[in-house]
């Protein structure tokens, strides 16, 4: 473990996340860190394994704590040994079971910090018996609960009963400084060289993204005689299955499954129409730089996050989750009235979804808890 910084005028702010693996929340958390003022907050990154993607953007001045346990569930008193060790004055955590494990850390330890929690992922969805009724019981305690979409902030208030004055929505920062050049940025894949639609799915490769539908609906395009080929940008457990999918329904040549990419916006810009089959998202990142880049959109309506991203489908076509043949016509439409061929257009003036506008946001919400009765 790094030594803290003591430097006793500035806000110790923790964030705590199980790692930096290539996910929304996780991308959330490393941007943030690289945008708060190490002027102003002592800034500090527990995490159960410091690994993923976005470890290269965490700027040096952040004071890392590995906890490198087995099982997360399982090391409540190695976090509450951190915590203490650390003793920040504000924890802001991510992801669900984080948050309840933060609260628990807090009542065990008897300690004093403020709590900020994050919600990612739709509430209204099917988990364990009982996860709810912890979560309630969790959220109850904290200063504040932060949901990254309106939907999601009403299903905080419906579903798990947190006071509506303790609800914030702050959207995901997305769109930073650099998004323009990063848009630009070189892209050497040969099929943007051919005439063909490219098809754009991108995400991490887990159940709930659906990437299962991407691959049916190359196919499905294929055998109407609307020649497209598809490109999977993300990694996770589900590629060996989405891979067998693939050489089954003999989309060899016409599916890439290129794994996680540092920078997707080039894809997103030479593509032809971005489809997203996800079943739950709390905010959908990649919908968010789809619609910055100006790809038309074909997306499944999520509980949350979908419609509000779309403009209720002024930026993009909706259908509903699990519906192929929905994907199918839609995208059908699309390639048939020449659409993929417009022009796109960048879309980040005054985007909500600005790293600065987020930046500000949280940088608000903490001095809105320090001053706070403790919870």
């Amino acid at each position: 473990m790094n030594e803290k910084s003591s430097n006793p005028k500035k806000i110790r702010v923790l964030f705590f996340i199980t790692s930096l693996a290539g996910g929304g929340a996780e991308k959330v958390v490393s941007l943030l860190l690289s945008a708060l003022n190490p002027k102003v907050y002592d800034l500090h990154l527990l995490v159960n394994r410091y690994e993923g993607p976005y470890v290269d953007l965490i700027p040096s001045h952040v004071t890392i704590t590995e906890l490198k346990s087995e099982r997360l569930r399982s090391s409540l008193k190695h976090i509450v040994k951190e915590l203490k060790e650390i003793q920040p004055d504000v924890v802001i955590s991510h992801l669900w079971e984080i948050n309840v494990l933060t609260i628990l850390a807090k009542k065990i330890g008897k300690l004093k910090f403020k709590t900020i929690l994050c919600e990612h992922s739709t509430i209204n969805r099917k988990r364990f018996f009982g996860a709810n009724t912890i979560r309630k019981w969790a959220y109850s305690k904290s200063n504040i609960i932060v949901g990254v979409s309106e939907g999601l902030g009403i299903e905080i208030e419906q579903i798990l009963k947190v006071a509506k004055k303790k609800i914030r929505v702050i959207y995901n920062p997305v769109i930073g400084n650099d998004f323009a050049a990063r848009v630009k940025a070189p892209c050497t894949h040969p099929w943007f060289q051919e005439e063909i639609p490219v098809l754009i799915g991108l995400g991490r490769l887990v159940p709930e993204k659906r990437f299962d539908l991407f691959v049916e609906a190359i196919k499905e395009l294929n055998n109407s005689m609307i020649p497209v080929r598809g490109i999977i940008l993300g990694e996770g457990p589900l590629r060996k299955e989405l891979e067998n999918q693939r050489d089954l329904l003999n989309l060899n040549g016409t599916i890439d499954l290129l794994g996680f990419v540092e920078n997707p916006l080039p894809y997103l810009n030479l593509g032809s129409v971005f489809i997203q089959t996800s079943d739950y998202e709390g905010l959908p990142t990649a919908l968010i730089e789809a619609v910055a880049c100006g790809i038309k959109i074909v997306a499944t309506n999520t509980h949350t996050g979908t419609e509000e991203v779309l403009g209720n489908g002024l930026y993009g076509r909706i259908v509903s989750r699990g519906d192929l043949r929905g994907i199918v016509e839609q995208t059908k439409e699309i390639l048939l009235e020449n659409e993929w061929k417009k022009n796109k257009c960048l879309l980040i003036e005054n985007s909500p979804f600005s790293l600065i506008k987020a930046t500000n946001q949280y940088s608000q919400l903490i001095a809105e808890v320090m001053k706070a009765d403790s919870a």
